[in-house]
């Protein structure tokens, strides 16, 4: 297959190598390294994620991945994310890929300090998870207390009687007389008689709705 490597934009050759990769045809992934199609500024994506990250991903611990080693540069670069290689292998399970990367040279010690990074967030989540546990404990047993402490200061108070309505001009007796004709039952029978028989037109009027009054009735109550 002829390529013309001034032919090919940077664009095309880069997505044409990741999906050789991703393809893991060996053989294209050495045609496009012999024509200069296959460069390290080509071999990562926005994201970090490299031809190494890839060709694992896919599965790949022979030459495809070999390669793509030599097309990177390095086989411990890592994702924006932090992921290296490596990580992606252990991931899949895949100890083939793991030895393949060890052979090329990668830190595998990266997994064991992320299994002791991971121990570490385990126990502090579980410390987090105890004292959450005491702290809602403690909050129930808080609000039960201060329910008991309200329910027996509550059984403590005396009881009030219900005020008693006074009429609204002496202030001192019950009301037990209602103007005629309004009905309005606010006065005791004195002052209500007092305010009906009043000389003055004017201060002849209910005190609640201002009728004319014609009369006041006293009202016994059994």
């Amino acid at each position: 297959m002829a390529m013309a490597n001034h032919n090919v934009t940077p664009k095309i050759s880069k997505r044409l190598l990741w999906k050789t990769v991703a393809a893991s045809d060996t053989d294209f992934l050495r045609r496009l390294i012999a024509f200069g199609l296959a460069t390290a500024d080509l071999s990562a994506n926005h994201h970090g994620w490299t031809l190494v990250h890839e060709a694992v991903d896919r599965g790949n611990s022979g030459a495809l991945l070999t390669l793509c080693a030599e097309i990177v540069g390095s086989v411990d670069k890592t994702s924006s994310s932090g992921i290296a290689p490596a990580h992606v292998a252990a991931s899949r399970g895949d100890g083939l890929a793991l030895v393949a990367l060890k052979m090329l040279g990668a830190d595998l010690t990266v997994l064991a300090a992320d299994r002791a990074r991971l121990r570490v967030a385990e126990r502090e989540v579980a410390e987090l998870q105890e004292q959450r546990d005491h702290i809602r404990e403690a909050a129930s047993g808080l609000a039960h207390a201060v329910g008991m402490t309200t329910t027996r200061e509550r059984a403590a108070l005396p009881e009030v009687a219900p005020e008693r309505p006074t009429c609204c001009v002496c202030l001192s007796r019950a009301p037990d007389a209602a103007f005629l004709p309004c009905g309005h039952k606010v006065c005791c029978s004195d002052c209500a008689l007092r305010i009906a028989g009043a000389s003055s037109a004017r201060r002849r009027e209910c005190p609640i709705c201002r009728a004319s009054l014609t009369g006041a009735l006293s009202i016994y109550e059994s």
